[in-house]
């Protein structure tokens, strides 16, 4: 239920169902279970502006994915918390998550994940004023954005190279 209330942007009532879900995911040893919700509060502390928070949670799942071996989780919480280096102007840590997240995206096969990281190191570089490095990055993603058929990531895309075209 935490997920549905997500999608649907009811952040207090996905935080409520998580955090019970926790719980019961404790009480009988679900370790899969207790760190996607935990990464799902992650999630809503990201959607609410209070990235300190989903800084907390994104580190708390990524010890637990990386101890049950979830490749996909761990990456996914490797990505959050590079967006959460990026909001807090912690822009050579953003890179590094990213970095190491594209990595574990590549292994896994994950398209979307790759695209979203390599378009946050475009980011990263338009951050540094690295205009050229940025359209690079951005036009990479997009190239996989449209390999894939993503039209919000191919949105994305545009919508970062129409604000780096200040090079």
């Amino acid at each position: 239920m935490g997920d549905v209330h997500r999608a649907f942007s009811e952040h207090e009532k996905a935080r409520e169902r998580y955090e019970e879900a926790i719980i019961i995911y404790r009480e009988i040893g679900e370790r899969v279970g207790e760190a996607n919700c935990i990464q799902g509060l992650g999630d809503v502390h990201w959607a609410l502006s209070e990235h300190e928070k989903a800084r907390e949670r994104y580190e708390e799942a990524l010890i637990i994915y990386r101890e049950i071996g979830d490749r996909v989780g761990e990456a996914n919480c490797i990505q959050g918390l590079g967006d959460v280096h990026q909001a807090f102007s912690e822009h050579e840590k953003a890179r590094e998550r990213y970095e190491e997240a594209i990595i574990i995206y590549r292994e896994i096969g994950d398209r979307v994940g790759e695209a979203n990281c390599i378009q946050g190191l475009g980011d990263v570089h338009r951050a540094f004023s690295e205009h050229e490095k940025a359209r690079e990055r951005y036009e990479e993603a997009l190239l996989i954005f449209r390999e894939i058929g993503d039209a919000e990531g191919q949105a994305g895309c545009l919508r970062s190279l129409g604000r780096n075209s200040k090079s």
